[in-house]
């Protein structure tokens, strides 16, 4: 029950920072979207949330990767570049984590983990970049 909460404040969290707009605040949000997606596939595989809370939140998560990638066209190129390749690469991880979790298929969804992880980390590191240069 502890990682339900722990997955809920993280989810909430990440909600309450895509209200922001900014080049750097922008890449922290989908960073954010990223580890929370990761930490909603932990509690699934691990049965700590239910199916149907998991493919919510995924959704959700999907929802807002889609809607602030929609919103970099200020980025420096190279940054754009990298952004948007981590982000179709996110959204492939993403939606076979939905995927997985509508067939129940907690092992198939543990390496996607690390994917989520990944993309996580290039986009904490294109906005870290960009917050350096501010």
């Amino acid at each position: 029950m502890a990682l339900l909460r722990v997955v809920m404040i993280a989810v909430l969290l990440a909600a309450a920072g895509c209200g922001g707009s900014g080049d750097a605040t922008d890449v922290r949000a989908l960073a954010s979207w990223a580890a929370t997606t990761d930490m909603v596939a932990a509690a699934w595989t691990q049965h700590e949330v239910p199916r149907r809370y998991s493919l919510r939140a995924v959704g959700r998560a999907r929802q807002a990767l889609t809607e602030r990638g929609r919103h970099l066209d200020a980025l420096p190129a190279a940054a754009r570049a990298r952004v948007g390749e981590a982000l179709q690469r996110l959204d492939r991880a993403v939606a076979e984590l939905a995927e997985a979790i509508e067939r129940g298929d907690r092992t198939g969804a543990v390496p996607i983990r690390a994917r989520l992880q990944a993309e996580a980390r290039t986009l904490g590191e294109v906005a870290a970049g960009l917050e350096a240069r501010s």
